[in-house]
């Protein structure tokens, strides 16, 4: 359209050219300010999913701190039944955590460092059932050797759980790093 055609028209035409082109550029921004939102609401899902397997790492590790507590305390106890039931159920929380872990892998890095980490845990475990059928069977267990058994394994599995915490913790930073730089590059200033 030319100037001239433009100087032409009547005053209701271009009252309603330029009212479509508004309603044009309204759309676009309310596209755009959706889409940006969409995107800021998966970046703060993926965000809280990292920031969730931390928090399970903090649960696995407060679960083999309770479980080497009962086991340690539970064979000398007046109730060593209700120590063993308790050390099962820490037992299958850690586990249960672990097996979320395992199965929300996405990475080779974090696969090997979870393998890691079941590997420290597994002889423990071993440990523990033994200790747990001799208890429920009411055998005799050397308490002092059990306690051994329980610091070595605890400490492998701390430090490997150490290592993986480590691993989410630097994931989540550069996930929100890039997050930051992601809006940055979107804001108005």
């Amino acid at each position: 359209m030319t100037v001239n055609k433009f100087a032409n028209m009547k005053i209701g035409k271009k009252l309603a050219l330029a009212s479509g082109v508004s309603v044009f550029l309204l759309a676009c921004v309310a596209g755009l300010a959706l889409w940006t939102l969409n995107d800021a609401g998966a970046a703060a899902a993926k965000a809280e999913h990292y920031a969730y397997k931390l928090n399970l790492v903090d649960k696995i590790n407060a679960s083999l701190s309770e479980t080497a507590l009962r086991m340690g305390n539970g064979l000398t106890s007046r109730h060593a039944n209700h120590d063993v039931d308790l050390v099962t159920d820490a037992r299958k929380e850690y586990m249960d955590a672990l097996e979320y872990l395992k199965s929300s892998a996405t990475t080779d890095e974090d696969r090997a460092l979870l393998r890691k980490v079941e590997e420290a845990v597994a002889p423990w475990r071993d440990v523990n059932i033994r200790v747990v059928r001799a208890v429920q069977g009411s055998k005799h267990v050397d308490a002092s050797k059990v306690r051994e058994e329980t610091v070595a394994h605890l400490d492998a599995a701390h430090s490997a759980l150490a290592e993986y915490m480590k691993y989410r913790q630097i994931r989540l930073d550069r996930f929100q790093k890039e997050e930051r730089r992601r809006s940055r590059g979107w804001s108005c200033g």
